[in-house]
């Protein structure tokens, strides 16, 4: 059900909407674009709210409601940080993961039906764009995936003037190198050991 859901949601992102949003929120792995990645690596997933227009930085935050989807289980759930002036498990944090749940401890594994789930509010001040929050997660060591697309899943983004409209941007896609390839990167590594030792 979930998975079908992403798949749905990824047509709506790769194919342009005629609907305006007044932000986007979008996401990168060590930058923009698709990352590489090996069976036990640890990497940050950055999420942006972004936007084009200038004047849609009238439309400051107050709270903000988003998901994030994965279309391969069991990645290792390492933990997040908000980005000022939001609080990592403040009182207004209400994400699911949280280090209080002991089933979110971290390596704790991470189903692709549900995800993560990310909620918090401002009791002052506001937030008007730029870097959201950080999520960590590791590959398993025993991934037998080639890849997996990782979703920003706008839900509610919210201001003193009411909602503000806040599409999901672009999916960023990790790709694991074949195991054949594995072998080759060790085989060229051993041969540069030897020829040093010559």
């Amino acid at each position: 059900m979930y998975r079908a859901l992403c798949i749905a949601l990824v047509c709506s992102i790769v194919i342009p909407s005629v609907a305006l949003a007044d932000y986007t929120l979008r996401v990168e792995v060590e930058g923009p674009g698709s990352a590489i990645k090996n069976p036990g690596d640890t990497f940050v997933i950055d999420f942006f709210i972004v936007s084009t227009d200038a004047n849609d930085l009238a439309n400051d935050t107050t709270s903000v409601v988003f998901d994030v989807g994965f279309t391969q289980d069991d990645l290792l759930y390492e933990g997040y940080e908000w980005k000022s002036p939001y609080e990592t498990e403040g009182a207004y944090d209400w994400s699911q993961p949280s280090s209080n749940d002991e089933n979110w401890a971290s390596g704790t594994p991470i189903p692709s039906a549900s995800g993560v789930h990310f909620e918090n509010f401002l009791d002052s001040g506001y937030f008007t764009e730029g870097a959201l929050l950080s999520l960590t997660i590791t590959i398993p060591l025993d991934a037998t995936w080639n890849s997996v697309q990782i979703l920003p899943l706008a839900d509610t983004f919210m201001g003193d003037a009411g909602e503000v409209a806040t599409r999901s941007g672009n999916l960023v896609t990790v790709y694991l190198p074949e195991p054949a390839s594995m072998s080759l990167l060790a085989l060229g590594g051993l041969a540069m050991l030897r020829r040093r030792k010559r």
